[in-house]
């Protein structure tokens, strides 16, 4: 199964039906059993909503609403961190930074797109749950921590400690 981020959906129903008084909506959610550690995940969280189409079309719209006011600072964040790694790198192309930043740079950048990723995650169905779990802490946040790592390093000028930058290519 492909399990996307909760999200507004909006499933319209046919508009005749063979039988006129009686549909039957059926909803089918599965989880596997090594994921029922706590009672909070799997299912249907939020209690899906039937009406007319322009009842239903308000509320749909008002969910949207409220889904890109929730994700709105997970675009925000990084866009003001990649104007603070524009910033890094032109105050040292200018050379009024004495200190390599190129590390600084690069983790700006990571943590943008980790940022970034959640509110992609959210509005779009580009990324299943499954990939989201795997991109976010598997790949982008190593990353991270390794190009802080050696930001620190480089600011620090401890360049005689050859072994750092191996040791976080490493891990």
């Amino acid at each position: 199964p492909i399990i996307y981020s909760i999200k507004p959906t909006l499933l319209p129903l046919p508009e005749k039906t063979k039988i006129e008084n009686n549909i039957t909506i059926a909803f089918r959610v599965w989880m596997s059993p090594n994921r029922v550690v706590t009672p909070d995940v799997g299912g249907i969280h939020v209690a899906p909503a039937l009406g007319g189409k322009t009842d239903i079309e308000l509320i749909y719209q008002f969910q949207w609403h409220q889904t890109i006011k929730g994700y709105i600072v997970e675009v925000v964040i990084p866009f003001i961190f990649t104007l603070l790694a524009l910033t890094l790198f032109f105050l040292r192309q200018k050379k009024i930074l004495s200190h390599p930043c190129k590390w600084f740079i690069v983790g700006l950048i990571l943590i943008a797109l980790l940022r970034l990723n959640q509110a992609v995650s959210f509005w779009f169905d580009v990324e299943s749950a499954r990939q989201f779990s795997i991109v976010t802490p598997i790949l982008i946040t190593p990353f991270i921590a390794g190009s802080w790592i050696l930001a620190w390093w480089e600011w620090y000028d401890l360049r005689k400690h050859k072994w750092i930058p191996i040791i976080v290519a490493i891990l």
